[in-house]
């Protein structure tokens, strides 16, 4: 994006409110993105030298001495959050209220869909996900994303497709809303790992 609509400018020609704002504001983009591109685009002139940049500014950026880096779940952990899933998927939380957590972990796990962001979508409960947005026979979901406001298609892979197909319903969200908060807490904490935000999205990212 900032090569196609910026790469014919000289630098002193660079103007914020006539080429980076247009750009914002296209295709309904969230106020990261301005400060990602501007970012990305200061460090480029800051490191230019008459020379051509070959090496992706991004990767520039690592974790500083001090600093750790994004929370991930060890296989071990893994393990049990997804066995804990399947065990207590029809157990009772409250009166006529069961835990349903396995299709959320699983979408989470092997696929890194945003639980709050993607799955569950508490701002936005009319774009939550559905299970008629999943489709296990052709092995893919379709989310829309609170971060991107957009929809894509996520491929299942083959092995969460049986785990899939054990919890499924014709119909429904995906994630239930009722009591989720404290369902939750009660199911990590049976589950005994330790939950970070994003861990699961971090641990998808880091494992594939």
């Amino acid at each position: 994006i900032i090569f196609k609509n910026w790469g014919h400018l000289r630098v002193v020609d660079f103007s914020e409110e006539e080429h980076f704002l247009p750009t914002y504001k296209e295709g309904g983009r969230q106020p990261n993105f301005l400060k990602c591109a501007k970012a990305i685009f200061n460090l480029c002139i800051k490191k230019y030298k008459g020379k051509v940049i070959r090496d992706n500014p991004i990767t520039e950026e690592k974790v500083k001495e001090g600093e750790k880096g994004p929370k991930i779940l060890k296989p071990g952990d893994w393990r049990k959050l997804i066995l804990t899933a399947i065990a207590t998927e029809e157990q009772e939380f409250s009166k006529g209220n069961n835990y349903e957590f396995t299709a959320m972990i699983t979408l989470g796990l092997w696929c890194g869909l945003r639980p709050q962001a993607e799955m569950r979508q508490v701002d936005s409960p009319e774009k939550r996900l559905k299970w008629e947005d999943v489709d296990l026979n052709e092995k893919e979901v379709w989310v829309y994303s609170t971060k991107t406001l957009k929809h894509r298609f996520v491929r299942i892979p083959d092995c969460a497709i049986p785990i899939l197909r054990r919890v499924q319903r014709e119909s429904g969200f995906v994630v239930k809303d009722r009591n989720y908060s404290k369902r939750f807490r009660d199911f990590i904490n049976r589950a005994g790992v330790k939950w970070h935000s994003d861990i699961m999205r971090h641990t998808y990212a880091t494992y594939y």
